[in-house]
Formats: structure tokens, C-alpha cells, sequence
């Protein structure tokens, strides 16, 4: 699975799942605009947004996570509606991940995607099949083993000295707790 697919997945079961019957209650105090997203009656999967729409900061917190987004300039619910989630997950400046930089999770599978297309496109069908075959028999649970595992023995001949340019994002993707604060506007503001 490549990351579009794991994302476009993730959206689907967002919104049917997590945040099928939630409601949006929005509140003004002024500069600062309050915003409520949840089922009624229940604290599953329930966000609140507090918007400082003149400093442009974004704070979330609730069932989903916990997230600061900053703009420097003026902004409002409807504007981040309208916004991508790669620009969206880049104004990240404070999340239980760290900031933009360090703000991945880590998909064992888009990696291994992220390397066959490395593959594919360079025309490499022998460095895919030993690199397949030495990775086959591993099970990795985080990128940490992941890139370790890569490195080992002839894998750095497989791969170039100019790996180190991609190999360290292969299989990072976009949390999926940053799209849904993204998903939780977007529906909020189509009620």
C-alpha cells in the first residue's frame, strides 16, 4: 500500500466510522472561536478546536490527541477547511509527536512500497529480488529497526551512497490524529 491509498483509507474510516454522528457546536468570543465536535453524550472520538483567528494558532485536544498549528497570520474554520492536509500537517508546531519534522507515523508496508518504487524506477529488478530476499524472513516494528535492517551486510550496495537522501522517509506518513483534526473542520463546516 502506498501512502495516497493508506491515507484516502484512513479519511474513509474517519468519517464513517469515527465521526458518523458527531455534531459541530461552534461558540465566538471574540478574536478567539471555539469549536465543539463530537456525538452527543460521549467523549469517543471528541475534539475541541479553540481558533485565535487574528495570531492564526490552532489548539486541539480531546479523544483524538493533542495539537498545536500555527499560521502567522490571520485565519478562520472556514479558510482551514479549504486546506490540504500536507499543508495542514506542516503548520504542526507542537503535537504528542513533536514538531512538523518529527510528526510521522511509521507504515512497515509503505515502506517496503517507498523502496520498490526506488526499485522500479531505477530499472533494478536484481537489487528488488536480493534485497526482497534478505528482507523477507524479518519482521520490523518501527523505522528504527527498519533502517537498521537496511544497512546491514551487501543492503548498502543495494541501495547507493546516495540512499541516505531518501531512505530515512521511506514509510513515514502523515498521523493519522493530524487528519482527523483536519477531517473533524472539514465535516463541521459542511453541516
Amino acid at each position: 500500500m502506498n501512502r495516497f491509498d493508506l491515507l484516502k483509507t484512513h479519511e474513509q474510516n474517519i468519517r464513517e466510522d469515527w465521526f458518523k454522528d458527531h455534531e459541530a457546536k461552534f461558540n465566538s468570543l471574540g478574536e478567539v472561536c471555539l469549536l465543539t465536535w463530537g456525538k452527543p453524550d460521549t467523549i469517543c472520538y471528541k475534539i475541541w478546536y479553540v481558533l485565535h483567528e487574528k495570531h492564526g494558532t490552532l489548539m486541539v485536544y480531546g479523544d483524538l490527541g493533542e495539537a498545536i498549528y500555527r499560521w502567522y497570520s490571520r485565519v478562520n474554520f472556514e479558510g482551514i477547511a479549504g486546506f490540504n492536509l500536507g499543508y495542514f500537517h506542516y503548520k504542526t508546531c507542537a503535537s504528542e509527536l513533536g514538531r512538523v519534522s518529527e510528526n510521522y507515523e511509521w507504515d512497515e508496508n509503505v515502506a517496503e512500497r517507498t523502496i520498490f518504487n526506488h526499485f522500479k524506477d531505477s530499472m533494478d529488478c536484481k537489487g528488488w529480488k536480493k534485497f526482497k530476499d534478505s528482507y523477507a524472513s524479518k519482521t520490523l516494528h518501527n523505522k528504527q529497526e527498519f533502517i537498521a535492517e537496511l544497512y546491514q551486510g551487501d543492503n548498502i550496495d543495494i541501495f547507493g551512497q546516495d540512499s541516505w537522501e531518501w531512505i530515512y522517509g521511506a514509510g513515514d506518513v502523515i498521523p493519522i490524529r493530524c487528519q482527523a483534526h483536519l477531517i473533524g473542520i472539514k465535516m463541521a463546516m459542511a453541516e
